[in-house]
């Protein structure tokens, strides 16, 4: 196997493509119970955009990457958030699909500015 560590260009590019899943995931944020973490995706957003114009260290993009707030603690019993319908059946919160694909989207791209490289 052969060891992969990030460039100074791909983190460039990492940056981008996190700045871009921030602006898709930050409008279906205010229509949803994560509201409260719209905050904190703004400063990322603004942060990520810096640091390619700036330039950044590795505890950068890891301080940046911790900021990123999940808006569930996924445990392993952990449920997305379910209501009961008027049949009396538990459903799954209409608002929860639309919102999960945007900020899995964004918490992978996290999770790559903390890793230095691949095998």
């Amino acid at each position: 196997m052969v060891e992969h560590y990030y460039t100074v260009e791909e983190r460039v590019g990492q940056l981008k493509s996190l700045a871009s899943a921030l602006t898709e995931l930050i409008p279906v944020a205010e229509l949803t119970p994560a509201a409260i973490h719209v905050d904190a995706y703004r400063q990322a957003q603004v942060t990520a955009m810096a640091l390619q114009q700036e330039g950044f260290t590795q505890g950068q993009l890891s301080s940046l990457a911790r900021a990123i707030p999940d808006v569930v603690d996924r445990h392993k019993d952990w449920m997305p958030p379910m209501r009961q319908s008027d049949a009396g059946r538990w459903v799954e919160e209409e608002w929860w699909g639309p919102l999960d694909e945007k900020l899995q989207r964004v918490l992978t791209l996290a999770r790559t500015l903390q890793t230095l490289g691949y095998y």
